[in-house]
């Protein structure tokens, strides 16, 4: 009897191992057909890392489609990068860490541009290192889905598509708030799993890629603070709608802290100039760009009045799911207050319906035959339809044909 276990626990791992193999082999002859495959089998852990590879590919393949965007400013720095002695990293890092730089508030752009410049300057190569790395910590984010349930019940599935097209794969082209974002989540959701000190680096990290994530981290730690008094995040998030102006306190809270690039970039964001500007563009958007955020907003809504009576509706919460839930309002709670500055309002409104993706898979995993949290998840996805949809547009907009017939070799 155990002879014929160890055969068969043998054999699975061998045929595991042929499909791994085989998916590699498909990758490197066409990635978008790897990718099909490692949609086919998302819930194997195998599989998820295989997308990390095609958004390496995706990143080789994706060309800027304005002369203003951060990309094309990634692929004009490089070749300058590329002439520079290795002597100068120091010099740049030092001009980062200590703010004296106007141009760069962030660590993680000029150094992976300038690791990258040592061997090369090919833009194509450089955006390819950037989209492995931002499917890395996609695939990582995905896995916590997965090992809360591995399901392939469609309900599962349907939320875990909202999660993706949270940070689409055209944020690629800015680099730094999708990737910063994913790991951002992961780290907090790791901390949530485990308790582990460790996973706070994790979460300075992500601000060092993006310093917009600095406070989101505040929240973070201040949410470990308070997190056994409810009422202070419904407190919270019935003040954040009042018309206060949040973006002169934060100008005011890096003027003071900080100096250089980061005190810059926040100037840049808060100031009057700015914010009359990106009122402008929310005015000028299409209907669909501006009833994305209002229908994903909704959603939320919806599911704090199921939270509210969950008893009602004979909904588990767990403490874990609660706990998943108060941090949600945190962030949404911010992103209220944020709502004016544009770029950062927008940006945390993002992270906190990642979030909020997450609360309903668990939700969903433990009252999997609850009508209510079934039609509760439905609801999301329809809200965040027209944001898929959007996503996919802009994601196919930045490249060329030669994406779905090429690979790294023919392209």
């Amino acid at each position: 009897m155990q002879d014929n276990e160890h055969i068969y626990s043998y054999n699975a791992k061998a045929v595991k191992t042929t499909n791994v193999i085989l998916s590699f082999l498909i990758f490197i002859i066409h990635p978008l057909t790897a990718l099909l495959v490692a949609l086919k089998n998302f819930n194997r852990r195998e599989f998820v890392y295989l997308f990390a590879l095609f958004t390496c590919f995706y990143g080789y393949s994706v060309v800027p489609n304005s002369t203003s965007n951060d990309l094309n400013f990634y692929l004009n720095v490089l070749p300058y990068y590329n002439s520079l002695p290795s002597s100068a990293f120091s010099e740049i890092i030092d001009g980062v860490v200590n703010q004296s730089s106007e141009d760069e508030a962030d660590l993680y752009r000029p150094l992976m541009i300038f690791m990258v410049s040592r061997f090369t300057d090919n833009g194509h190569i450089l955006m390819a290192v950037f989209g492995l790395i931002y499917g890395l910590f996609f695939a990582l984010s995905v896995r916590l889905f997965l090992k809360q349930s591995s399901a392939m019940h469609l309900l599962f599935v349907l939320v875990l598509l909202t999660f993706a097209f949270k940070l689409p794969l055209n944020l690629l082209g800015g680099v730094r708030y999708g990737t910063g974002g994913y790991l951002f989540f992961y780290a907090v959701i790791s901390y949530f799993n485990t308790n582990k000190k460790k996973y706070f680096l994790l979460v300075v990290c992500a601000c060092i890629i993006h310093f917009a994530y600095l406070p989101l981290a505040m929240l973070f730690f201040l949410h470990l603070v308070i997190k056994r008094y409810s009422f202070l995040y419904f407190l919270m998030f019935v003040v954040s709608f009042l018309p206060l102006n949040v973006g002169q306190i934060l100008a005011g809270f890096f003027d003071t802290r900080a100096g250089g690039g980061l005190a810059d970039k926040v100037s840049g964001y808060t100031s009057e100039d700015n914010v009359a500007e990106k009122s402008q563009i929310l005015q000028a958007a299409s209907i669909q760009i501006k009833l994305q955020w209002i229908f994903q907003e909704i959603s939320l809504y919806i599911a704090t009045v199921f939270y509210y009576f969950r008893r009602r509706y004979n909904i588990l919460v767990t403490p874990y799911c609660s706990n998943l839930f108060l941090f949600t309002v945190l962030l949404y709670s911010f992103s209220n207050f944020t709502k004016s500055i544009l770029s950062l309002g927008e940006r945390s409104l993002v992270i906190t319906l990642m979030f909020f993706a997450y609360f309903l898979y668990v939700l969903l995993k433990d009252n999997l035959h609850n009508l209510s949290v079934r039609i509760l998840c439905i609801i999301a996805f329809i809200l965040g339809i027209i944001r898929i949809l959007i996503s996919l547009q802009s994601i196919t907009s930045a490249l060329g044909s030669e994406f779905y017939f090429g690979n790294f070799f023919i392209s």
